[in-house]
């Protein structure tokens, strides 16, 4: 199975926390690695997302990218200090029967949950980017494919 483990797009900094929405610099982050997605024939069965506003609108804008899902699950157990433990056991027993899963969450989080779940080291997330972990569905961890930012693409289109 695939799992792709997506840091949100930039948000604004005012605000209490799980209210901070996308900022304008975020949703052109979302077009950047929506189109990208799309280019690479991407397609999730199963997208996890924490509650926060800044994530659900992650996934909105890479809906309007042309990204669809089967499904889509609100999981607490992705908010910013969620127990890694405790989010690894909610995304494989939610994966267990599909072969590709989108997670989007929030740092310090998406790192731990890379660490946790692919063979190798872990740089820190940028905003908007993308860790694809393929990993067995019997196998504790996984290889770590690629981490991909809305910055490098726009590094490699210009």
């Amino acid at each position: 199975m695939q799992i792709s483990i997506l840091r949100h797009a930039e948000a604004v900094l005012s605000m209490p926390d799980s209210d901070r929405p996308l900022s304008v610099n975020g949703i052109g982050e979302c077009v950047k690695l929506g189109q990208w997605l799309i280019a690479q024939n991407q397609r999730f069965d199963l997208v996890l997302v924490s509650p926060f506003i800044r994530t659900q609108q992650t996934w909105n804008e890479l809906v309007k990218q042309g990204l669809s899902t089967e499904s889509v699950v609100e999981l607490a157990e992705l908010l910013p200090e969620a127990d890694c433990d405790l989010a690894v056991s909610a995304i494989k027993a939610y994966a267990d029967e599909v072969e590709s899963v989108l997670v989007i969450s929030h740092l310090p989080l998406v790192c731990f949950l890379v660490e946790a779940l692919a063979v190798g080291e872990v740089p820190l997330f940028a905003t908007g980017a993308i860790a694809n972990i393929q990993l067995e569905h019997d196998a504790l961890k996984g290889d770590l494919i690629d981490i991909v930012s809305p910055y490098q693409l726009q590094q490699n289109i210009a």
